[in-house]
């Protein structure tokens, strides 16, 4: 929808390992943050899964300057009762955190009725409201705005969508019988285990083969129009965030410059919303 867009994170899911292994790695990709003036940082305890908290050391052994916003999350492993979300747990992973970081309240993937419950705790305990949720949001994934981003509204808290381009789904790569051998999509691979059991189904695929077709004649991408109807045309507005990530320097410039292309033209926008209703009915 029109109006000032969401702001821009960069994704630390992949700092730590591949070609932002090393501190020098992260210190020439900050660098470049820097020049394409994204200056927020979104990570967590667990990145990358491969080493886990190398992506927070990183960060901090890099932010001498303090020049980035960086947001990160707790150690949660599952919901299996392991004891992550005990409270010495959570104390012992927020310490643990700042202390790689170096450093707003802010919550992740909390259902509705979570949300509901924990804002009915702060306000009866007088406890600090988050300002913050961060949770998925990209064309094929719009359930948020069902109930969530209402009752985020009406509680004045930002929503932070990640996963933009639907772990990958939205390149098109997937659909069209792309090689994903040496990617996180390749089989075995935690978080492309994730984005497939949410996106490699018949009606997703079906709905990326009309996307693609459509866009040849306009000369975007899958991913470009995916980002521009996520910042120009999606539910999200100004005090809300996109979290953009990348595994190769180059990706990061890419979808700077995809971004600033604008507003899609009126007709994808159109195909979108009617892709969504087609995979919102068979989901």
């Amino acid at each position: 929808m029109p109006g000032t867009p969401p702001f821009t994170l960069f994704g630390g899911a992949s700092l730590g390992e591949g070609l932002f292994a090393t501190a020098k790695d992260v210190q020439q990709l900050l660098a470049l943050l820097t020049t394409l003036k994204i200056g927020h940082i979104d990570t967590a305890a667990i990145y990358p899964l491969s080493s886990q908290g190398k992506s927070e050391q990183l960060l901090g052994e890099n932010q001498t300057d303090h020049s980035f916003a960086i947001d990160t999350k707790i150690e949660l492993t599952d919901f299996s009762g392991d004891g992550s979300l005990t409270a010495s747990a959570i104390n012992e992973s927020v310490a643990e955190s700042l202390s790689r970081i170096k450093a707003k309240l802010g919550i992740s993937n909390f259902s509705v009725a979570q949300v509901q419950e924990l804002l009915e705790v702060c306000e009866k305990e007088g406890y600090t409201k988050p300002s913050y949720y961060q949770g998925q949001y990209n064309t094929l994934c719009r359930e948020a705005e069902m109930e969530l981003l209402p009752l985020l509204r009406q509680q004045k808290i930002s929503y932070i969508a990640h996963s933009p381009l639907a772990g990958g789904f939205l390149t098109g790569i997937f659909t069209l019988g792309t090689d994903v051998i040496g990617t996180r999509s390749e089989d075995g691979n935690p978080t492309g285990d994730f984005f497939k059991r949410r996106y490699d189904n018949e009606p997703t695929h079906s709905a990326m083969k009309e996307l693609i077709t459509l866009l040849q004649p306009y000369s975007i991408t899958p991913a470009e129009a995916a980002l521009r109807w996520v910042y120009y045309r999606s539910a999200l507005q100004e005090g809300d965030g996109v979290i953009i990530g990348a595994r190769k320097p180059v990706q990061v410039s890419l979808n700077a410059a995809s971004i600033a292309n604008g507003p899609l033209p009126s007709g994808i926008v159109e195909a979108m919303e009617k892709m969504w209703t087609n995979i919102q009915a068979q989901i």
